[in-house]
């Protein structure tokens, strides 16, 4: 990952500058979405988009299916499949993005892709980068910042696109894994593609993260596989029959 520490002094700068005296409410739902939309442009410059229709078509196809059942109408989400080989998928408000080599690795198999993505999506059904944002700078800067001139919003953008990356709490990571395993089975898809997906990851790595980047900041891979099996448990969560 790119040497962030300029972006994430300008953007500090903004801020200073923006927020002052600004009051503790919520991001808005349009500006938590323009800041998704302005993430993604971000995150286009940055990674190709894979131009493979097949491919594009599977995750937009998974990603449509699990999305009507995450409990967030109000969002329009975009799916997109990078032409990049690491094994990585990443989320910004409203945008989910699949790396070429995540899907590589999982063979293209529909249940554990529909897994990876409702992981992504619940990172934007629980406003996960929104409220990193508001933690670290205060909830009403972004209002500010998008009425601002170009160069500011970008600069924001790319602190948006790089804490999607670095990843979030392990707290984060274990709310998505669990809201990811509930709309999975409202969906049809089976809540075990998940599970299989930790194991296959575990396999290849440990409980080390390795040349893998999709967890290097995520709960120990065991934890997760045990956790996704209790909440399986618990709640019920059973197959539905898609493929």
């Amino acid at each position: 990952m790119p040497d962030t520490g300029g972006c994430w002094r300008a953007a500090a700068a903004v801020v200073v500058l923006l927020a002052a005296g600004c009051e503790g409410r919520l991001v808005s739902r349009q500006a938590e979405m323009r800041l998704g939309a302005e993430s993604a442009r971000v995150i286009e410059r940055r990674y190709p988009v894979c131009e493979d229709a097949e491919l594009q078509w599977l995750v937009e196809r998974l990603g449509r299916q699990v999305a009507q059942h995450c409990g967030r109408p109000d969002v329009d989400f975009t799916f997109r499949v990078l032409d990049v080989r690491d094994v990585n998928a990443l989320s910004v408000p409203g945008y989910v993005y699949v790396n070429r080599g995540l899907i590589n690795m999982v063979n293209a198999d529909p249940q554990e892709l529909a897994g990876v993505i409702a992981h992504e999506i619940a990172h934007t059904t629980e406003r996960h980068v929104a409220k990193q944002m508001e933690r670290i700078y205060g909830a009403s800067f972004l209002l500010q910042v998008f009425s601002s001139g170009r160069a500011t919003i970008d600069t924001v953008a790319e602190v948006a696109v790089n804490l999607a990356l670095s990843g979030n709490s392990r707290q984060d990571e274990r709310a998505a894994d669990a809201q990811a395993l509930r709309f999975m089975s409202r969906a049809g898809y089976d809540p075990e593609g998940l599970v299989r997906f930790f194991e296959r990851l575990k396999k290849q790595t440990g409980d080390s993260q390795g040349p893998i980047r999709y967890f290097a900041s995520h709960p120990p891979t065991a934890d997760r596989i045990a956790r996704a099996r209790e909440l399986i448990r618990v709640e019920g969560l059973a197959a539905g029959g898609r493929e």
